[in-house]
């Protein structure tokens, strides 16, 4: 059974390889020349541009993010760093290698751990690699879907499963592995009758609620809950007995939970004032609580909550229909906590803070552990009544079907893609490497980020242009530094009237401007940066009210805040110290006239290409 059991694990890790390597080998197909440096950053996923560079930074132990000389961070940065640190291990060692290195070690880590958990729950091997598989084969089929169709519908059953299972830098990649070896842990704790606790287990779930922690606070309290409520379910009336029979453990479990708090603490004492609110962190008094806690409460009876609510529940207690004994109190029972356990976290996490942030991740967790329990227990439901011939050809036709399906979603994306695009961004890359002596920590800037990351792998530290999410810097040196490159770039005054008046029509978008600053400008129907009847028109503020409270996306200036960034922008002095000296952008029509009007700061063009211009400061 052992040999057996590492057969089969190992198919499924060469199954994992090749799920994840596959767009690789179509990109190599599609676009040979380009380097493997820009395939790492062209394929992370939304997000994996900013994250990369915190992790960057802190490969150095600097969470004082700003990468410039000469407006330097006074603090360090807010963002939870539990979840970038084995990448800014890996960083020291092989650089941005490190990413794709980890991104397969993960990945595969992540799925031997789901296999591995539906394993501890059935016992059986070729039910287990056949539910992992079918489990990713939703995600691509999502996917698939979403290429050929622009369905709202798609994309909202797709969010919860591509927010758990995708390989996303550095959530989920990282946090599903956490969250998963939790599950598993607790699924190898049940196995044991033994009521004393072994140290080992205080351990684990210790160290994995400490980097739950400092890396996605929402699935630690959902895991908290989850632990708790297993051990009151199992030991019942004996609960207490069994707490005080445990209590060494119990306490060094809570200790390294407490020290997970604290260095949590510690950050956020030394972090910039400014950064929490620019993330999206505001502070809650009790009439807001009781308003979230009561849309929490609604959100229980929407359409699609109610189907899962009622679906775990028959699952779970039907006798007449399905007659599924095997999930009766069995270890299936501990998914269903952790589901139920995160229907509760809002609810818990509400009442005891008096600060919230993107509390719809609360909602997004829900969903999926509902998905996971109702996929699992139909699934079973159907292999157990297969018979063995045909299970076997399962186990090798759904990995085919999985890579087969991958590779379609993958030759579909890249078909897609500019080759001119890619080419003329491989040429911006060699001209910098074979002149990176001579611009050799010269303050650059790009619109475009990649490059960027190219500037920063070549081993210099200064640039400018990032958005307000990766700086450390307070709120008036990153608005200082988004208008010394405004007015370098000869922005008037009215174009800047427009970019902070832009979208406020648009019913879907945002406006960008004031998004840079990310959420500090956020609005919804119990949040926004002034009073609403005095400050925004009349047209945003019907909106505003429309908008749910745990909607962070809509980001919107005041009047007010216009009117403070037109005047301060008229009398805006340029600092020359802030003045790039090396820049690549893009070769759009507005980019060619402030070409035209940056020459007085002695730029030439050094190359050009179909869809990027270098210039550089001349000596």
């Amino acid at each position: 059974m052992i040999d057996t059991e590492k057969k089969y694990l190992f198919k499924l890790v060469v199954i994992s390889f090749f799920y994840i390597i596959i767009k690789y080998l179509v990109s190599y197909f599609y676009n040979p020349d380009q380097s493997l440096f820009l395939k790492i950053i062209s394929f992370g996923e939304k997000d994996f541009i900013s994250y990369s560079f915190l992790a960057e930074s802190l490969s150095r132990l600097d969470l004082s993010t700003d990468w410039n000389e000469f407006e330097k961070a006074k603090n360090i940065i807010g963002f939870p760093i539990f979840s970038l640190v084995w990448h800014s291990i890996f960083y020291i060692l092989f650089g941005y290698y490190s990413f794709l290195i980890l991104e397969i070690f993960f990945y595969i880590l992540l799925i031997i751990l789901i296999y591995k958990v539906i394993l501890s729950i059935n016992k059986d091997l070729n039910n287990s690699i056949i539910i992992t598989i079918l489990l990713f084969l939703s995600l691509e089929f999502l996917i698939f879907g979403d290429l050929l169709l622009d369905i709202n519908f798609l994309k909202v059953v797709k969010l919860p499963i591509y927010e758990f299972l995708s390989y996303r830098f550095p959530r989920p990649l990282v946090t599903s592995t956490y969250l998963f070896a939790f599950i598993y842990f607790l699924l190898k704790f049940n196995s044991e009758k033994n009521t004393k606790v072994k140290l080992k287990y205080s351990f684990i779930f210790g160290i994995l609620s400490f980097f739950l922690i400092n890396s996605f606070f929402f699935i630690f309290v959902t895991c908290f809950l989850a632990i708790l409520i297993y051990l009151i379910l199992r030991f019942k009336q004996n609960f207490f007995s069994f707490f005080f029979q445990n209590i060494s453990q119990i306490l060094f479990f809570s200790l390294i939970v407490l020290l997970g708090l604290i260095i949590f603490k510690i950050q956020l004492n030394f972090t910039e004032e400014d950064y929490p609110n620019r993330i999206g962190t505001y502070a809650i008094n009790i009439e807001e609580k009781i308003i979230l806690l009561k849309l929490f409460f609604y959100k229980i009876f929407q359409l699609e909550i109610i189907f899962l609510i009622f679906t775990v529940l028959f699952l779970r207690f039907d006798k007449k229909f399905l007659n599924f004994k095997e999930i009766k109190n069995s270890r299936y029972d501990i998914l269903l906590i952790f589901f139920f356990a995160s229907l509760l976290s809002p609810f818990i996490f509400l009442i005891l803070t008096n600060k919230a942030i993107a509390l719809y991740q609360f909602w997004t967790t829900v969903k999926f552990l509902g998905f996971l329990y109702v996929l699992i227990c139909v699934t079973q439901f159907f292999l157990i009544r297969l018979k063995k011939k045909i299970l076997k050809r399962f186990v090798y036709i759904a990995p085919i079907f999985l890579i087969l399906l991958n590779f379609t979603n993958n030759f579909i994306k890249q078909g897609k893609l500019d080759t001119r695009l890619i080419s003329d961004k491989e040429d911006i890359k060699r001209y910098l490497i074979k002149n990176n002596n001579k611009y050799k920590n010269k303050l650059f800037y790009s619109d475009n980020k990649i490059f960027m990351h190219v500037w920063l792998a070549l081993g210099n530290k200064n640039f400018i242009g990032l958005n307000g999410f990766m700086v450390s810097q307070n709120d008036e040196q990153f608005e200082n530094i988004k208008m010394n490159l405004m007015k370098f770039f000869t922005i008037d005054k009215n174009d800047l009237i427009q970019m902070l008046n832009d979208d406020e029509e648009n019913l879907s978008g945002r406006n960008q401007f004031a998004h840079s600053f990310v959420y500090k400008y956020t609005v919804n129907s119990l949040r926004y940066y002034k009073p609403l009847e005095l400050e925004y028109s009349k047209n945003l503020q019907e909106r505003i009210k429309n908008i749910p409270p745990i909607i962070w996306w809509y980001t919107f200036l005041p009047n007010s805040e216009k009117e403070r960034l037109i005047n301060k922008y008229e009398n805006f002095k340029v600092n020359e110290n802030l003045i790039p000296e090396i820049i690549v952008i893009s070769n759009s029509k507005k980019n060619e006239d402030l070409k035209i009007n940056i020459s007085k700061y002695k730029l030439k063009e050094v190359l050009k290409n179909f869809n990027y211009t270098i210039l550089v400061k001349e000596n």
